[in-house]
């Protein structure tokens, strides 16, 4: 088994992994998470779905891939792969099942789900289906490299502006998705009474419907919207914001989501205070990247490390194997 040509199309990719079984689950992470960037895994399909509602929600993106076993408690494999295909129909999922169930993988294969995995498992064959998939999502990448790096140049700034603005994020029908915590702490409002819902809640009895149809009106058009706004927090004071509401595109030229950005008029933050946000944000980017880039490092000693960790589950896959035959001897 060639490593470093399996990790060089996986370094960079996420996975969600959903498995009830400890000890499978431990090993088995302790593997993908030598050759991936990021793995998150959990006991069941209810937790893992909603784990993936919250990572796009906080990163804007989907799990490259997710690995998920079939019978499952709270949530099988299957509805597990249904409720994510039906959020993101491109979604990348292998199956693992214990025994041969022809019934279950019918159903998967019905949603779109082709690549299963038989209990035990034989790392060898995991890491050949993982390395397909990755080389497909890797090839599909960079159809879109340009846009993907203008992306990063804008979550690079929003990261910035993060720490100086109150900043929101909604989906194309206008329902909040994100909340920064400055913009909560001006507002009054946690972030579990806005998440969801609309700006309309803050709406200053000083401002007229009209003007915010004007603004939504615009801004469907694809226009950036840009002016001053008095907003009402929670127990009824009004703020006034600077504010720039930004359309944001998909790949197809529609309108995904909308970006708020608001800064404070009068404010009496002074302008050293900014500064030192500013560089803090840059440090914090500055490591981000750091880890980025170095942490997955597929030097020897990491080979050999993993090459270790594969024997001692194949030794472990083959005992399990084992047991199986002399049960079905009984």
């Amino acid at each position: 088994m060639n490593l470093i040509n399996v990790i060089k199309y996986t370094h960079n990719l996420t996975v969600l992994y959903a498995e009830d079984d400890d000890d499978i689950r431990n090993h088995l992470v302790s593997l993908l998470e030598n050759i991936f960037l990021k793995v998150d895994h959990f006991q069941n399909g209810r937790q893992a779905f909603n784990a993936y509602k919250h990572y796009y929600s906080n990163e804007g993106k989907y799990y490259d891939l997710i690995i998920t076993d079939i019978l499952m408690p709270q949530m099988d494999g299957i509805e597990l792969s249904k409720k994510t295909l039906q959020i993101n129909p491109k979604q990348h999922i292998i199956a693992i099942s214990a025994y041969n169930e022809r019934e279950n993988l019918q159903e998967l294969g019905s949603l779109g789900v082709n690549s299963f995995i038989q209990k035990p498992i034989k790392i060898e064959n995991l890491f050949e289906v993982i390395k397909k998939f990755a080389i497909l999502i890797n090839r599909n990448s960079k159809e879109y490299e340009n846009p993907q790096k203008l992306n990063c140049d804008i979550t690079f700034v929003l990261d910035i502006i993060n720490h100086l603005a109150l900043l929101t994020r909604a989906d194309a029908s206008g329902t909040l998705k994100y909340v920064n915590d400055e913009f909560c702490k001006i507002s009054q409002y946690s972030k579990k009474e806005l998440l969801f819902g609309k700006h309309n809640i803050l709406e200053s009895k000083n401002m007229t419907a009209s003007v915010f149809n004007n603004i939504w009106e615009d801004l469907k058009k694809g226009n950036i919207w840009k002016g001053n706004i008095r907003d009402s927090a929670k127990d009824g004071t009004s703020f006034d914001t600077q504010t720039n509401i930004i359309p944001v595109f998909n790949q197809k030229g529609l309108i995904s989501e909308y970006v708020s950005i608001k800064f404070l008029i009068n404010n009496d933050n002074d302008e050293n205070r900014h500064k030192e946000q500013f560089i803090k944000t840059i440090e914090l980017l500055t490591k981000k990247n750091k880890n980025l880039y170095f942490e997955k490092k597929t030097d020897e000693e990491i080979i050999k490390k993993l090459l270790q960790k594969i024997d001692t589950l194949e030794k472990q896959n083959n005992h399990l194997v084992e047991q199986i035959e002399d049960y079905r001897k009984l």
